[in-house]
């Protein structure tokens, strides 16, 4: 662990055990000198009169910054309360929240204390972004963005790089997920061998668990998927990882490269999927049979992405939507 510089506070308005502590606390969410020094100088900020409350403000801001250093955001000993909880990083940190607790990395009493724990740490430093004031619930507004074809792009690039295992497991996740609409939950329990190609020459994935379903992967990446299917045979699309936390994000914690690049999350790279899939002549009943329970959100959310003038729609209309009826309604 990094020693970063102890940050004092000014004498008498905050006890010297607390000050004390406050300047030796470490945390290993904490990677770098300066995210040390930005959490130990911001918590002092607000002027803590118990190690406990102190402690409280640390660990929640410790979560908050390594999700920024994720997100390719740096902080720095002067990294000032009004840039560290900018309305984007607030926005952004209660979605990736919402989607540990979907994937059950955290529990929901966690969700919430994290999130009310910098959002109070934030008015308490004087912030006044609107969803530091509103005090998070940002409803829509907290949905991430579809990945976009240039991100998805280097992704591919990145994970080209990885070491033969990770870098299998990592393709099957951006080609199922992007390529046919699959969930965190989805990977769970779908193998290799259930990705196939019918007669009709659509390819398909009979996804497993709790959503079991036959989903058609876009014909852009129905080749590829195909491909790293065939080569994983009976192995889990996503793999069997140490679980520290979900198998999708063991595996992408397992992927090194692509600083400053989204993450390729399930969630993003589906909403993509659904936004391309909304910019053709496909019935939304046929589309929510093929994302599963729980879609018509997700179709909302995404409709606001759905341009036909800035998606290569070409390869649905030569056949996908009749190939796509034909697998669901052979499921019926």
């Amino acid at each position: 662990m990094p020693k970063a510089r102890r940050i004092d506070a000014r004498p008498g308005l905050i006890p010297k055990v607390v000050r004390t502590h406050v300047g030796s606390w470490e945390s290993p969410k904490l990677s770098t000198c300066g995210e040390l020094s930005a959490a130990r100088r911001v918590v002092l900020k607000t002027r803590p009169q118990t190690i406990s409350e102190a402690v409280n403000k640390l660990e929640g801001l410790a979560d908050y910054v390594q999700f920024l250093r994720q997100s390719g955001v740096s902080t720095r000993a002067g990294t000032e309360p009004a840039v560290l909880f900018r309305d984007a990083f607030v926005v952004a940190y209660e979605v990736d929240l919402g989607s540990r607790l979907e994937r059950h990395d955290i529990t929901p009493g966690t969700h919430k204390t994290l999130l009310s724990r910098n959002l109070a740490l934030a008015r308490a430093l004087g912030v006044s972004g609107i969803q530091v004031v509103r005090g998070g619930r940002t409803s829509r507004t907290a949905v991430s963005e579809p990945m976009s074809d240039a991100h998805f792009a280097d992704w591919e690039t990145v994970v080209d790089a990885q070491p033969p295992r990770i870098r299998l497991h990592a393709k099957a996740l951006l080609y199922g997920a992007r390529g046919a609409g699959m969930d965190s939950g989805d990977f769970r329990e779908t193998r290799g061998v259930h990705v196939h190609r019918r007669r009709d020459g659509a390819v398909v994935v009979d996804i497993k668990g709790e959503k079991t379903r036959p989903a058609v992967v876009l014909d852009r990446y129905g080749d590829q998927f195909l491909a790293v299917a065939q080569d994983l045979g009976e192995e889990l699309l996503v793999g069997r990882w140490p679980h520290r936390h979900s198998p999708v994000t063991d595996l992408l914690d397992a992927i090194r490269g692509g600083a400053g690049l989204p993450r390729p999350l399930p969630q993003t790279l589906r909403r993509a999927y659904i936004a391309e899939v909304l910019s053709a002549d496909l019935s939304v009943a046929v589309l929510v049979r093929q994302l599963g329970r729980h879609s018509l959100s997700e179709i909302q959310n995404a409709l606001p992405y759905a341009q036909v003038d800035q998606l290569d729609t070409a390869p649905l209309r030569r056949g996908y939507v009749p190939q796509l009826r034909a697998v669901q309604g052979r499921a019926r």
